[in-house]
C-alpha cells in the first residue's frame, strides 16, 4: 500500500497543473451529462462524469459508496434520492417525489445543482425531451399529468 501511495503522489500533485472546466472552483467529479427520466411523480436521474486521479484511485481502493455522498451533493435541490448503482464514469439514482400535479400539470421546480453542469436532458413519459447546456440549475418545468 505504501508502494502505492508513493506511486501515486505524483499523479495528485500534477492534477493541480490540469484546467478546470467548472467556472465554480476545482471540482473531483465534473457531470458532463446529467439527465432526469421522468415517470409520473418520480425519476430516474443517470449522471454521466470525469474523475479526477485522486478520486479515480480512492473509486478504486473503496468502491461506489466511497464518493456517494459527493455525487449526491450535486443534486442538492433535490429530495428523496435512492442510489442504484455507481460506476468509474456514471452513477444512477431514483427520486421519489421530483414533480407534483397541479391543474393537470406535473411541475418541477427550479433547483440548484451544486455545480455546473454540461449538458441537462429531461426525458418526458411520452418520449419527447428538453436539452439544457451548461446550466447551474433545473428550470422549473410543466408538462401534462397522464
Amino acid at each position: 500500500m505504501l508502494i502505492l501511495m508513493f506511486l501515486f503522489v505524483p499523479c495528485v500533485l500534477a492534477q493541480d497543473t490540469l484546467y478546470n472546466k467548472s467556472n465554480t472552483g476545482y471540482n473531483a467529479i465534473y457531470v458532463n451529462n446529467l439527465t432526469i427520466t421522468l415517470n409520473n411523480t418520480d425519476a430516474n436521474v443517470t449522471m454521466d462524469y470525469e474523475l479526477d486521479v485522486f478520486t479515480k484511485f480512492y473509486l478504486f481502493m473503496f468502491g461506489g459508496g466511497a464518493i456517494e455522498i459527493e455525487l449526491k451533493s450535486i443534486l442538492m435541490g433535490f429530495d428523496n434520492i435512492t442510489t442504484k448503482e455507481i460506476g468509474e464514469e456514471s452513477a444512477v439514482f431514483h427520486i421519489d417525489g421530483v414533480s407534483y400535479c397541479e391543474d393537470g400539470f406535473h411541475v418541477i421546480d427550479s433547483r440548484k445543482l451544486n455545480q455546473e453542469v454540461g449538458n441537462l436532458t429531461v426525458e418526458f413519459t411520452d418520449g419527447t425531451s428538453m436539452r439544457y447546456r451548461n446550466i447551474e440549475r433545473v428550470p422549473k418545468i410543466r408538462y401534462l399529468c397522464s
